[in-house]
Parts: C-alpha cells; structure tokens; sequence
C-alpha cells in the first residue's frame, strides 16, 4: 500500500497600513511584499485607506491579474452612484499598478458571496 501525505501550509498574511490598521489580506506564496505594498500606497493614494474607518482588503493574483474583493453591505450593488465610486477607485489604482491589471469584486459577508464583479 503507498500512501501520500500532502501537507499544506497556511500562506494567508495580513499586512496592516496607517493609524487605523487598514489590513491588505494576501496568499504570500502569489505576492511579493513589495507588490503588496505598492497596492497599499494606492489605496491610501486614492484615499480609500482613509482615518475614517478600517478597511479590509482581500487581493488575489491570476496570471498577472490583481483581484481585490472589498467587503460591503448588501443591497449596495443596486446603488449606480456607489458602484461608481468603485469603478473610479479601480482606474484610479490602474494608475498606480500599471503592470497589473485590477479588478475590484464587491462580497457580502464572505468572498464567495460577490454582489459585484469588476471588470
């Protein structure tokens, strides 16, 4: 009998940003800190890391592609004037990562749960 043992490692890292501790939530094993850090540095940029409130951001990488899911409440994909501030905040991050291409995902409760896909 051959048997197979696959051990695999928790590789989700949490950096945090700014007095508030606004946290960018990664796969270490995608992402370079300093990929991670340049996201950062856009999303306080563009003021989305704001001295507001505390924000969580949740970013993936596919192929060359960043994906960042942002949690919201629900109904708010309905709601055209706040989809648009998203789309904005999307081309605004463009600007700051222009070797990847960004998508912003709008989730409810939980990152399977998206209300909004970007383009």
């Amino acid at each position: 009998m051959i048997g197979y043992y696959f051990y695999i490692e928790n590789a989700e890292v949490t950096r945090t940003y700014g007095n508030l501790k606004h946290e960018i939530v990664y796969d270490k094993n995608d992402f370079s800190e300093s990929e991670i850090d340049q996201i950062a540095y856009g999303l306080m940029s563009t003021n989305f890391f704001d001295s507001q409130s505390k924000k969580t951001v949740y970013v993936e990488k596919t192929y060359n592609n960043f994906i960042l899911s942002i949690s919201v409440i629900e109904g708010i994909e309905n709601k055209e004037d706040i989809l648009r501030l998203f789309v904005l905040l999307k081309e605004d991050l463009q600007t700051f990562i222009p070797k990847h291409k960004i998508t912003i995902n709008l989730v409810v409760d939980d990152l399977d749960n998206v209300v909004y896909k970007g383009k």
